[in-house]
């Protein structure tokens, strides 16, 4: 399902601008001794601004925006270079609630 989301996802960005590129998908990253693998990451260079995908495949819950912020705070951290923009966040679940959101 993923690798479809990916390709579909991919496509759409391109036909919508032809800013973003895509990074890659289940991208590796690591923080002290553990690991974390985010879904995907495409690119907006026309705002300097990396992106990071969750994908869920249940209802969305209150710990799955910790934990995307969590990626977050590790990339900004790690990886993002001094004159980018701060990465960006998103989850793609199933379905919402709307007193979770």
């Amino acid at each position: 399902m993923e690798e479809d989301i990916a390709k579909n996802l991919g496509t759409f960005l391109m036909d919508f601008t032809n800013s973003f590129s895509f990074i890659g998908n289940q991208y590796r990253t690591q923080i002290e001794d553990k690991e974390y693998f985010i879904d995907l990451m495409p690119c907006n260079c026309g705002i300097q601004c990396l992106t990071v995908i969750k994908l869920k495949i249940s209802a969305f819950l209150p710990e799955h925006k910790g934990k995307i912020e969590l990626y977050l705070n590790i990339l900004n951290d790690t990886v993002k270079l001094p004159h980018k923009n701060s990465w960006i966040g998103i989850i793609i679940c199933k379905s919402k609630s709307p007193t979770h959101c």
